[in-house]
């Protein structure tokens, strides 16, 4: 393989930026007056400041809502939101759980009134023993009241539809 004759170095003016070239001192200095125009030109941008221009609302503020009937009501009554009960006070959605050691509702979908129809232990009373004796399983009596109160709630919800239909107040 032939090899092409090697051309001699270029000179200073061929490269401008090649700083090996330069002797010490003149590099140093080069450097020190780079750095020296970058941080004053960072630190003058820096501490300009811009102009802020406000920009005057095109609408004015929308006046508050007039309560409806409910609330005239309720603030009326003192019931609701506008009762004097204290949020401590207030029956909380939740309620712990000592045997899970955590929070469960405490109604609907794993709540705690769900819980009578599973309970492996049951207490048995005088009145319980009677259930027991007609020939009723005392273990199914919890789903059996749940579904009893659930009845009875449809039942109250039909009857308080039918009132509202005919007008009567």
């Amino acid at each position: 393989m032939a090899m092409a004759p090697s051309s001699p170095p270029p000179s200073q003016s061929q490269r401008p930026h090649d700083l090996t070239a330069l002797p010490r001192e003149e590099l140093n200095r080069l450097l020190q007056a780079t750095a020296r125009d970058g941080t004053q030109c960072l630190i003058a941008t820096l501490l300009t400041t811009t102009t802020i221009q406000s920009t005057p609302d095109g609408l004015p503020l929308p006046k508050p809502k007039a309560p409806t009937t409910w609330e005239r009501f309720a603030k009326k009554k003192g019931i609701g939101k506008y009762g004097g009960a204290q949020l401590e006070e207030r029956r909380k959605k939740l309620v712990y759980d000592e045997e899970k050691g955590d929070w469960v509702p405490r109604w609907g979908y794993k709540g705690r009134n769900m819980e009578s129809g599973r309970e492996w232990l049951v207490e048995v009373d005088d009145k319980k023993k009677a259930v027991e004796d007609a020939g009723r399983n005392i273990r199914g009596e919890g789903h059996r009241e749940r579904a009893e109160r659930v009845r009875r709630q449809q039942r109250r919800e039909r009857k308080n539809n039918a009132r509202s239909r005919t007008g009567v107040k």
